[in-house]
């Protein structure tokens, strides 16, 4: 499995990420590429080298219109004094936090109700959540990459609503910062994605101090979004003055990292570094760490195996039942039809849990079943180490789980739900997207595997 661990040196923001990604060896021609289906108008990607502390590193900057977006207001919020429903979004903008840019606050503007502008009408314009997510659906890019981008960008647009008391729809995204953070956030998920990289391990985030100078005034820091964005990620305090975690860099790593610590135990293939402009006494720069976790499950595992036998349940509540004990942890749940006493037609009904599961399912299992018994088993099971890979296919791009047994191919399943997606979109039977997704995985992953001369 490929990992990328994050490791905030200097902090994290979304420029800071994507230019780690290419330092660490994503091509930047197919980055470009990708980001170009997005369709936003008129903008540049300008890579460059820096040192910080004497650590050279790579910075990145979105350009627009041959224009630095960095120090533009990348959000719309209401007023103070506005009403906490029905925002009309058409007052100011707010501050900027970008990372790489002093926090100069000249932006704001001051509309009349004949909209009036009391600047340059050039950064106008504003995209709603909606329009953005629209945006990167309808982009080029391979699936994956666009669940992720959507999910780090809902959580963005979440946080700056909550902080403001508006809502998700009434939020706007500022045009020219909105390119500027598009280009960051989803060329983060893309460069993950261009680098292979299956999990995401960040360590705990600096927390710098002070204040920040805003629409509102004094903002301490972290500033209410990047600390909404926060919730439930570590964070260790520094002592210097100054914003390290901006809200887009919080935003990837809280929604993308599985989970936060020390440096994994993992082969190291790539470090990248990302730099900030800032100088700090330490070095300003966002270290990424990329590696393959060969880590062999044991041969066997043990579970438990819950069953109850049901003879006068309607039928129709089963589903609600299968869907309750996954939720609640089960690693699998079925029926076997059965013969009760007096001839009564019946189903066992079997759930496979964790030991340590056992009596909350079992809880589970009265609250939404009519049995008055379970009974449990102790049991092994082995499994093969599990992945997967997005191939695509002439329907488009589908998630295929693989099967490995230490390290070598021993079966690879489209996931169905996509298969049925496409067929949907296609028109087709899902069994040729299903052929076709079987094919194309195959032929990926035994292509990679004769490279590596481990065919068998």
């Amino acid at each position: 499995m490929r990992v990328a661990y994050l490791d905030c040196i200097g902090g994290i923001s979304g420029d800071m990420t994507l230019a780690a990604l290419l330092d660490a060896g994503v091509n930047r021609d197919e980055l470009v590429a990708g980001l170009r289906t997005l369709g936003l108008p008129g903008w540049e990607l300008r890579v460059g080298r820096t040192r910080k502390s004497g650590i050279a590193g790579t910075t990145v900057d979105v350009l627009v219109a041959g224009e630095s977006a960095g120090t533009a207001p990348m959000m719309r919020v209401p007023p103070d004094d506005a009403p906490l429903t029905g925002i009309g979004l058409v007052s100011r903008s707010s501050h900027t936090h970008s990372h790489t840019a002093a926090h100069t606050h000249t932006h704001n503007h001051s509309h009349s109700s004949s909209h009036t502008h009391t600047h340059d009408d050039e950064h106008a314009g504003t995209r709603t959540f909606g329009e953005v997510a629209s945006l990167i659906r309808r982009s080029g890019l391979p699936d994956p990459v666009k669940e992720q981008a959507e999910r780090v960008y809902r959580r963005l647009a979440e946080a700056e609503a909550a902080v403001h008391g508006a809502s998700l729809e009434t939020v706007h995204f500022h045009e020219v910062g909105a390119v500027d953070s598009i280009i960051d956030v989803v060329g983060s998920v893309y460069g993950l994605h261009l680098l292979g990289v299956e999990r995401v391990v960040c360590s705990p985030l600096p927390n710098g101090k002070g204040f920040v100078r805003c629409a509102h005034g004094m903002m301490p820091i972290p500033p209410p979004a990047t600390a909404e964005l926060l919730k439930g990620c570590p964070i260790r305090q520094v002592d210097v003055e100054g914003e390290l975690v901006t809200p887009t860099g919080a935003a990837l790593a809280s929604t993308l990292a599985a989970e936060f610590g020390a440096l994994p135990a993992f082969t190291v293939r790539e470090v990248g570094y990302g730099a900030g402009g800032k100088d700090f006494p330490f070095p300003n720069l966002l270290r990424i760490v990329l590696g393959d976790d060969a880590t062999i499950p044991a041969e066997a595992t043990a579970v438990t195996l819950i069953e109850a036998n049901i003879d006068d349940q309607s039928p129709q509540l089963y589903d609600g039942v299968f869907t309750a004990l996954l939720e609640a942890g089960a690693l699998d749940v079925w029926l076997t039809p059965i013969q009760m006493k007096k001839n009564r037609p019946a189903q066992t009904l079997s759930v496979l849990c964790e030991p340590d599961d056992v009596a909350r399912i079992t809880d589970l299992i009265f609250a939404e079943t009519t049995t008055l018994g379970v009974r449990s088993s102790e049991w092994r099971r082995s499994c093969l180490q599990r992945d997967w890979i997005s191939v695509e296919t002439l329907y488009g791009a589908v998630r295929v789980k693989v099967g490995r047994q230490g390290g070598e191919l021993r079966t690879a399943t489209p996931e169905f739900e996509d298969c049925r997606a496409r067929a949907k979109e296609a028109g087709v039977p899902a069994k040729l997207v299903q052929a076709a997704a079987t094919a194309m995985a195959y032929q990926r992953l035994l292509g990679i595997e004769r490279e590596e001369g481990t065919a068998k």
